[in-house]
């Protein structure tokens, strides 16, 4: 009746993602590779105020992107503005770039962080894709390397430094390890500063989300209002603990 042609689902968060399409797949098991690496795209984007990020992975010598995510306002404004469904992230994907060229490429090779606070102001030469930033307005861009290949984000503000997102990305994947392992519904990673305890960074389950979100309806959670308590050193579960 709908057309539906292929179906995927594998057990996640404590319940089944289902996934389908009016077209055929052939590969099942890459595209729950390609869910989880944009997961962490769309978390890379949370973190940082980015509007779009790119995951580059390398092939016989050159960085190709297998996977992009656009956050919804960063997409709406470039259809707005375009009338089609085109942004710098999918712009960037028919893009290949050797190994130690340009930004990514230089991340990859050198296996340390790169930032350019106004790409609009490089040269093709320090940067192969400087058509398609002018053309959509791409200025600060980060390049973090990453799980064997390159993180690369960015927005059309100008940032004076490169948002921290490798260690927020790994302290949440450690949070999600720690649900699943242990059943949790949630979880958070406390720092210190100035004599108090604050939460750096959180998770929460899906099922615990819809669940809050069914109840309240107003998007909070333990975990949210949790953030907005600073807590004592030396007082109370997490203070002792410190």
């Amino acid at each position: 009746e709908f057309g539906i042609k292929s179906i995927g689902a594998y057990f996640c968060d404590g319940g089944v993602l289902e996934f389908g399409t009016t077209e055929q797949w052939s590969c099942p098991h890459q595209l729950r590779a390609a869910i989880n690496v944009t997961l962490k795209l769309k978390a890379a984007c949370d973190k940082t105020g980015a509007g779009y990020a790119l995951f580059w992975a390398e092939h016989k010598g050159k960085l190709s992107p297998v996977a992009h995510y656009n956050t919804m306002a960063r997409y709406a404004s470039c259809k707005a503005r375009r009338g089609d469904e085109e942004t710098f992230a999918t712009k960037s994907k028919s893009v290949s770039i050797a190994v130690g060229e340009g930004l990514v490429g230089r991340a990859f090779a050198q296996e340390v962080e790169q930032f350019v606070p106004d790409a609009c102001a490089l040269t093709f030469d320090g940067f192969p894709r400087l058509h398609l930033a002018r053309e959509f307005g791409i200025r600060s861009i980060g390049a973090v390397p990453y799980d064997g290949g390159v993180l690369e984000f960015g927005t059309d503000e100008l940032w004076t430094s490169m948002p921290g997102v490798k260690a927020a990305l790994d302290r949440e994947t450690k949070l999600r390890a720690a649900c699943e392992a242990s059943g949790a519904v949630y979880a958070l990673f406390w720092t210190e500063s100035a004599g108090k305890l604050c939460v750096a960074a959180r998770y929460n389950t899906p099922v615990r989300v819809w669940a809050c979100q069914a109840s309240r309806r107003d998007g909070e959670t333990f975990v949210t209002r949790s953030q907005k308590t600073p807590l004592p050193v030396g007082k109370g579960l997490i203070g002792r603990v410190f």
